[in-house]
């Protein structure tokens, strides 16, 4: 039996597209609000969370600091 891959994406990324994108796909998505990260995606017992960046927010995100704490946020 195939593992199937579980797509979280969170209720304030509706302005990135990445929802519309994945429903394009047909891929099965839940919306809801997460702590940590932008999309988390579970497949095979794994979990991966994803922080999406435009430019003008990563570059503010390194230097205010930001950047480090999500990434020590999404190890966690």
């Amino acid at each position: 039996m195939p593992t199937t891959v579980k797509i979280i994406v969170d209720v304030h990324e509706d302005d990135s597209g990445i929802d519309k994108s994945l429903k394009l796909l047909e891929m099965p998505i839940e919306v809801r609000s997460l702590v940590t990260g932008d999309v988390v995606l579970n497949y095979g017992g794994y979990t991966v969370g994803i922080e999406i960046k435009r430019f003008n927010d990563f570059q503010n995100s390194l230097y205010t600091g930001r950047l480090h704490d999500q990434m020590c946020r999404l190890t966690d």
